[in-house]
């Protein structure tokens, strides 16, 4: 985005936001409707395994499809822009304000729209899959219809968050089950 001077503000452009958010809500919407044609959950996880063990792997999946395709948005215009903020560094011992906000700009820029690409996916393969976060944490018997389209779009976004996130979610289930009283 550009201020009324014409200079970037760093702040990511409000359209791909917006748009960002369609694109979230359309998958949500095409993977209620895939929910529609899976009866129940294709994949079961095997003995041995964490239930989000299947969540890790999508995400890494996600991750990896989604590097190559990375090189191409902004690619070289970030490589370009972070050599020039160096350059501009060692030569005055601080980078130019405007050449700062534009570097920010595009990469928030960029990440908005991965993280709504990488979200759109998830969200389909969760519906496709049945892939449930929350239901694989909380013991829900018979859940309402509503709970499963909910989940869908949950288990979208920690999904699209990409592995981080979830790896750190994963810990922290883990070390609660572990300091959990046994007798509850």
């Amino acid at each position: 985005m550009t201020n009324n001077s014409g200079q970037a503000t760093g702040r990511p452009n409000r359209l791909l936001v917006l748009g960002s958010l369609a694109v979230v809500i359309a998958g949500w919407l095409i993977a209620l409707l895939i929910q529609q044609w899976v009866d129940e959950p294709v994949l079961k996880v095997q003995e041995g395994f964490s239930t989000f063990a299947a969540f890790y792997i999508v995400a890494q999946a996600l991750e990896r499809f989604l590097e190559p395709i990375a090189l191409y948005v902004h690619g070289d215009e970030l490589v370009e822009l972070k050599a020039k903020l160096k350059e501009e560094a060692g030569s005055t011992g601080q980078p130019d304000t405007a050449t700062r906000k534009t570097f920010a700009e595009l990469r928030s820029n960029r990440q908005i729209g991965f993280f709504a690409l990488a979200t759109l996916l998830a969200t389909l393969t969760s519906g496709l899959l049945g892939l449930y976060m929350l239901q694989g944490v909380f013991e829900v018997e018979n859940p309402p219809s509503w709970l499963n389209s909910f989940d869908v779009l949950f288990s979208g976004l920690v999904i699209g968050a990409g592995t981080k996130p979830l790896h750190d979610l994963i810990k922290r289930i883990e070390k609660a089950k572990e300091n959990a009283d046994p007798e509850t």
